[in-house]
């Protein structure tokens, strides 16, 4: 029976797998040698690249904007002066664009400007993003909120300090619609798409309708925006701040943030009008951003995967993330220190191979280190591609069982290990 992955951004164990960068003629980068990757059956893959979009419609020209330079020219809005020019011809000829920011609320967070002070949740270890058409200091882990007002407001006060100056630092889809709406007024239908707004039920397609009934028309949102959208008249995307998911604690993350610019370039253009795509970023010379200007993925890919080989990262290694939490942090740290031991035993009792093909990184605080008042560690186990961890872990589990009051689930092959 064929099957046939089809996708625009495919992942880069999928490209490896399916031989995409064997004799690829459009690489420029013929220097790295990377070693086969073992497929996961025996039945062979055949790889089809379409490089050209249907009908007459071409691919957008990709600008790059160094944030650098336009705060050495004094420029200190969310927009660069090029994206800036960019949608106000967008607004006079009647068309559409379209602005990612992958952030919601209206600030990242609250500071103190007297004493320093920034509100974290109680019962997350993350700080509060304000929203500022709710009045609300929001957790973005556990969803709870606190009712508070930002500076100037003299009716909110700083818990460390009582200084009413409690400034907004950072910037949100919210604050992005909100200067949108002063720069253009009623000239512009603005419409933003992000978890707070699409809530409810069918505001998905109430939003879309209404962004694709209006000319001019912005729309703002976050990743959800990515990908999907289908709108001849669009004829300009923008990104701001780049650089966010491309900073990640992720081994991926360079993979991902390729992938979502990508999909979010193809938004621009669809129709008989060429499309522009504005990238911001403070670091434009990035090889991520080049790439995607060149449109030469193949590139960027390959040297990606040199960086997984040397790291024993997929597609030439499987992971698995064993997350365990608690209530009580002791309890967690000391249960994970006794599954490493247990787990580093069993790769010792296992063989020459497999302790040289298997390793174990760990145990840690997660990155998110409290969530809902359940504080989390992991451990990361590095195995050969052709390994069978769950029967592994299981065989320790059996010797190792947690506690109660603690938690733990295996992650295999996990996509994110935050």
């Amino acid at each position: 029976c064929p099957v046939v992955f089809g996708s625009a951004t495919p992942s880069l164990e999928m490209l490896a797998r399916a031989g995409a960068f064997a004799g690829d003629a459009s690489s420029t980068d013929d220097s790295l040698e990377l070693p086969t990757i073992k497929a996961a059956s025996q039945l062979p893959w055949h790889y089809v690249e379409m490089p050209e979009r249907t009908g007459k419609a071409q691919l957008p020209h990709i600008h790059l904007v160094d944030m650098a330079q336009e705060f050495n020219a004094h420029n200190r809005s969310m927009f660069s002066y090029q994206l800036k020019e960019a949608l106000f011809d967008v607004v006079k000829h009647k068309q559409k664009a379209l602005l990612l920011l992958n952030r919601r609320g209206f600030a990242n967070f609250l500071l103190c400007r007297a004493c320093g002070f920034v509100p974290e949740c109680p019962h997350c270890s993350l700080t509060l993003s304000y929203h500022e058409s709710m009045h609300l200091l929001i957790c973005h882990g556990c969803e709870r909120s606190w009712s508070v007002c930002a500076y100037p407001n003299p009716l909110t006060r700083c818990p460390a300090c009582a200084s009413p100056f409690m400034a907004g630092v950072g910037v949100g889809t919210e604050r992005v619609e909100l200067e949108l709406k002063r720069m253009f007024g009623d000239a512009c239908t603005i419409v933003r798409m992000d978890a707070d707004t699409t809530s409810k039920r069918s505001a998905h397609q109430e939003l879309l309708e209404r962004f694709d009934s209006h000319s001019p028309s912005i729309l703002v949102g976050t990743q959800m925006i990515a990908k999907g959208l289908d709108f001849p008249e669009l004829v300009l995307v923008g990104v701001l701040n780049a650089d966010t998911s491309l900073k990640m604690c992720n081994f991926r993350a360079q993979e991902t943030t390729y992938q979502l610019l990508e999909q979010v370039s193809g938004r621009a253009g669809r129709g008989s009008v060429p499309g522009d795509v504005y990238i911001q970023s403070y670091e434009p010379t990035h090889p991520v951003f080049q790439a995607l200007q060149q449109h030469k993925r193949c590139d960027l890919m390959k040297s990606l995967l040199a960086q997984r080989c040397s790291g024993y990262y997929p597609p030439y290694a499987r992971l698995c993330n064993v997350l365990m939490w608690s209530t009580n942090y002791d309890d967690v740290l000391t249960y994970s220190r006794s599954l490493a031991c247990a787990i580093l035993q069993a790769i010792q009792d296992g063989g020459e191979d497999m302790r040289k093909r298997w390793h174990m990184l760990g145990p840690s605080d997660c990155l998110k280190r409290k969530l809902n008042d359940r504080f989390r560690r992991h451990i990361l186990i590095k195995a050969p591609v052709d390994a069978e961890i769950g029967p592994f872990l299981k065989r320790v589990f059996l010797q190792i069982k947690a506690p109660v009051g603690v938690a733990v689930a295996p992650d295999i092959d996990p996509l994110d290990i935050m």
